[in-house]
């Protein structure tokens, strides 16, 4: 880079919110703001989840210059209302940096929500900025395996052609599993501007500890059960199901107990489950990211899903914490997938990729 270009980052979500994607991608901006000008054009905390600290439209966290829009809350779980912010944010990231991005300047943009790496690819090709592409979410392959999108409609077509597109103006790409470079490799025909770069655990924060020590164990008395954890987005893609479907079909439910830590727009699977009359299960909804520690030693083994359909198209970041904490995960992933491939290589669980209920359960 030139000696006073700089590096753009535009991002739906950044700090104070707790999210993977806010987490990662303000970590990765005040890395990259100890050598270099930073500035991260981002939203304000907008979901009922988030920290509801007033900020201001422009301020300066840890060397990096935070710009802000769109000062509105909205519910991430219902869809219109999230597509409506993604499509108001991503006009006012495209605007902005009409103005202030410099030919020569470097943009990395995340993946989420697709309206943005639209906009912003245009925004870098037309100020002639260097485009780098963090690939969190595959759209919209994604959103087919949501239930959301048909493969053959015009919709998907029209979606998948303007983000190829978008992908193809970048000098680089980076996948965050190997299963997703080739899914994009198929997609642009060529693997040579394609990274694999896997997000990364909490390693300064999150320790095994005993878990007879855990005080969620002792406040749910159970430290004589052999306890599963599933902590993250309960969102359309997580396989919750299934999931649920296979807990219900466990024939020793007295031994077995799953803790759910988390929220999303597939909530309600856990809520019908208890409300079944299924005692072994114990939902804590959301918990503050300083709790890991505590919640994530909570348990004997981790539970990762994904459901049918999402290999190569998203990898759950929790995956790397659960390890940091020492616990073994089981799975319930496709073959091929990069869970299944770090759980083989490492020998750390157990994959199931029947997406059977009885099976799972057995």
């Amino acid at each position: 880079m030139k000696r006073n270009s700089k590096i753009w980052i535009f991002s739906e979500i950044y700090f104070p919110e707790e999210t993977s994607t806010g987490y990662i991608m303000t970590e990765i901006a005040e890395e990259l703001g100890k050598e270099t000008e930073i500035e991260v054009v981002t939203g304000y905390p907008a979901y009922f989840s988030s920290n509801r600290t007033e900020l201001s439209q422009r301020s300066r966290r840890n060397n990096v210059v935070i710009t802000r829009f769109l000062r509105i809350k909205l519910n991430k779980n219902k869809l219109l209302q999230r597509s409506l912010r993604a499509i108001l944010i991503s006009l006012k990231f495209f605007f902005y940096g009409l103005r202030k991005v410099k030919k020569g300047d470097a943009v990395l943009l995340v993946t989420n929500p697709p309206t943005q790496l639209v906009l912003n690819s245009l925004l870098a090709h037309l100020k002639k900025a260097k485009l780098v592409v963090l690939v969190h979410d595959v759209f919209p392959d994604n959103l087919v395996a949501a239930g959301l999108m048909l493969p053959n409609s015009i919709s998907y077509k029209l979606i998948n052609t303007r983000i190829i597109k978008a992908c193809n103006r970048a000098v680089r790409l980076i996948a965050i599993g190997r299963d997703m470079k080739e899914i994009l490799q198929m997609k642009l025909g060529t693997s040579k501007k394609i990274d694999v770069i896997p997000n990364w655990a909490e390693l300064e924060r999150i320790l095994p500890s005993p878990r007879n020590e855990n005080s969620i164990i002792k406040k749910l008395n159970l430290t004589t059960k052999k306890v599963f954890l599933f902590a993250g987005n309960l969102g359309r893609v997580q396989g919750l199901e299934v999931l649920t479907k296979a807990i219900k079909e466990l024939k020793d439910k007295e031994y077995f107990h799953f803790i759910f830590v988390g929220n999303g727009a597939k909530s309600n699977s856990i809520e019908t489950l208890i409300n079944s009359g299924v005692k072994n299960v114990s939902w804590l909804k959301e918990m503050p990211r300083n709790e890991q520690q505590v919640f994530l030693n909570a348990c004997d083994i981790g539970i990762i899903s994904l459901s049918k359909g999402m290999k190569g198209l998203g990898v759950p970041s929790k995956v790397y914490n659960i390890l940091a904490a020492g616990k073994p995960v089981f799975c319930v992933v496709e073959e091929g997938s990069e869970i299944e491939l770090i759980v083989k290589e490492h020998q750390v669980g157990w994959i199931d990729s029947s997406f059977d209920p009885t099976h799972i359960a057995n």
